[in-house]
């Protein structure tokens, strides 16, 4: 019953952040009202752990972690968390463009106008994942190098 003010939530390089604990704080009724979720360099258990929580639905979700690659897109995409996000960044994730695919073909994306996939050298094939992307419709603001 505490915390139930919390409105964002910054977990950084805390690989000391076990599982177990991860998934306390994932389906914590008093982070259901989380409007921000930053995810910083965590292990990808953990990261997986939150990112299919079912009772977390920020509106931006930001997530940082050179382990992450596909294989954390594609449980990304298979989350009900994504419903509600606007703002999706996810830095240096080492994704290609299957987990683009994956990301932007998800039945659970919500309404995101800002996509930012910085750091991840999509490159050509990336770039047509995105323009293929049935679910995008809605960004308007796109981030890439």
């Amino acid at each position: 019953p505490h915390l139930t003010g919390l409105r964002e939530l910054r977990l950084d390089a805390m690989g000391h952040l076990r599982d177990f604990t991860a998934d306390r704080v994932a389906n914590s009724p008093s982070f259901a009202g989380l409007e921000a979720l930053e995810l910083d360099d965590l292990p990808v258990p953990v990261a997986a752990t939150l990112a299919v929580s079912k009772s977390l639905r920020p509106r931006r979700l930001v997530a940082s972690s050179r382990d992450c690659g596909d294989v954390g897109a594609r449980l990304l995409a298979g989350s009900p968390v994504l419903s509600r996000v606007e703002v999706l960044r996810l830095f240096s994730c080492g994704l290609t463009a299957a987990g683009v695919r994956a990301l932007a073909e998800s039945p659970h994306l919500g309404p995101v106008w800002r996509l930012a996939l910085v750091g991840n050298g999509l490159g050509p094939d990336g770039a047509a994942a995105l323009a293929g992307g049935r679910r995008l419709a809605a960004v308007r603001v796109l981030e890439l190098d």
